[in-house]
């Protein structure tokens, strides 16, 4: 592969059962028989200036762009991108998607949403310059997250509620407050990981009717040639923040995860480069590794690019 500059598709699989078979290596039914982990998450990977790739089929070519904006793409935009493209039948010309938490995988949702369909997108977080970035990259309302959000968010829909509530934050508050928003037949995407067990409630006078609950993890390999092909179209940008490897202990603190990148353009010094601000990503006990196919419950954690002579790993 010296040369071409690639994507590594994080969730492996056995390449065997029918999920593989699919394309869909995130749920892997052989995962935790076989012990197998991601990169980066149980398996060699992450913060390193070279790692072993099992498979070509793990490789996706990303051409010209950009290896920092592509890194990221893997799991901040991949992981969005599977749970928001489920809904898409439901975000036509005149529905309404909440995305809450505008971090570095909520930022990129907004894009997705965006560029995929004819929702009209309310941002919700706590903090000022979240909701500036939400703005920035598209968001139609952006909204501090809390009690008002509901009836703001009431009002922007004529009294419907929202067809998408997708929750990258993934605590007890924000599903609590997103349920309040949800509207009938509308979606509810739980992508953050937060502490503790929180849960959504679901049932008569708990729920709307036919209010569907979703826990997504991570996303297919096809999906990550669709994500590379929007940012190649200019539709997805990442914001990054780039750091020496010397800076890396720093770059992690500050950000909560980071992804390296290396290329041609960038041999003489390798950057971390980090979206958004998250917190620090939690470490996975080997039975809670292996209590879901192919890796942790949630989305995907802290995966990094790894370059080489023109390759870029993920």
């Amino acid at each position: 592969m010296v040369g071409y500059a690639v994507a590594v598709y994080g969730p492996w699989g056995c390449g065997i059962c029918e999920r593989c078979a699919a394309g869909q290596e995130n749920y892997c039914l052989r995962a935790a028989e076989l012990g197998i982990a991601p990169p980066g998450l149980g398996a060699p990977g992450s913060m390193a200036e070279y790692m072993i790739v099992d498979s070509p089929r793990h490789l996706v070519p990303i051409g010209d762009l950009d290896p920092v904006q592509a890194a990221p793409l893997t799991d901040a935009g991949l992981t969005p991108y599977h749970a928001i493209k489920r809904s898409l039948p439901k975000l036509v010309g005149g529905t309404t998607a909440v995305v809450l938490g505008v971090g570095g995988l909520g930022h990129v949702g907004i894009q997705i949403i965006k560029a995929l369909s004819g929702a009209q997108v309310v941002a919700l977080d706590v903090d000022d310059e979240k909701l500036a970035l939400a703005r920035e990259v598209g968001a139609d309302h952006a909204l501090m997250s809390d009690d008002s959000a509901v009836d703001a968010v009431r009002d922007l829909t004529h009294g419907r509620g929202a067809d998408l509530v997708i929750d990258f934050a993934g605590i007890q508050p924000t599903i609590d407050l997103g349920q309040k928003m949800l509207g009938v037949g509308g979606d509810f995407s739980l992508v953050g990981i937060g502490h503790g067990t929180p849960t959504a409630k679901v049932g008569f006078f708990q729920s709307p009717y036919e209010a569907s609950f979703l826990v997504p993890y991570w996303g297919y390999r096809q999906e990550l040639f669709e994500v590379i092909h929007l940012a190649q179209q200019g539709k997805l940008t990442v914001h990054t923040e780039t750091f020496s490897v010397d800076q890396a202990p720093e770059a992690t603190a500050s950000s909560g995860t980071a992804r390296c990148a290396d290329a041609p353009s960038c041999s003489s010094e390798r950057t971390f480069s980090a979206p958004g601000r998250h917190i620090l990503p939690r470490h996975f006990s080997a039975a809670e590794m292996n209590g879901r196919p192919g890796g942790p419950p949630g989305r995907a954690g802290d995966s990094a690019a790894v370059g080489a002579q023109g390759v870029l790993a993920s």
